[in-house]
C-alpha cells in the first residue's frame, strides 16, 4: 500500500507542528516524526485503525495518537492509502464533506 497525504491533511499537520513549536521546537519536531512512523504501519495493515465512531461509515478510519486522530480511507483497488486530516480530540470533528 502507498501512503498519499492529502493537502488538508498535511496543512493540518503544519498547522499543529507550528502551534507546538511555539513551545519547543524539537519537541514539534520529534512529534511530527512520530505522528509520520505511526501512518506508515498502514503500508502493510491498512485496516489497523478503527471505523470512526462519528461518520458511521466503514470506508473511514482513524489511528489514535496522543491527543490527536488521524482520519484516513483505504482504496484496495488502488492499493493506496489517504490520509485526509488530522484532528485534537478537544476540536469538534471535521465536516464530513472535509473527508471526500
Amino acid at each position: 500500500m502507498e501512503i498519499i497525504w492529502t493537502q488538508k491533511s498535511v496543512q493540518r499537520l503544519n498547522e499543529y507542528i507550528d502551534y507546538i513549536a511555539l513551545d519547543d521546537y524539537l519537541k514539534a519536531e520529534k512529534w511530527a516524526f512520530e505522528l509520520i512512523q505511526k501512518t506508515e504501519l498502514l503500508v502493510n495493515q491498512p485496516n489497523f485503525g478503527r471505523i470512526v465512531p462519528e461518520f458511521h461509515n466503514q470506508d473511514l478510519r482513524e489511528i489514535i495518537f496522543g491527543n490527536y486522530r488521524i482520519i484516513y480511507r483505504t482504496s484496495l483497488a488502488q492499493q493506496k492509502v489517504f490520509i485526509l486530516t488530522i484532528w485534537h480530540v478537544r476540536q469538534l470533528p471535521p465536516d464530513f464533506s472535509e473527508l471526500r
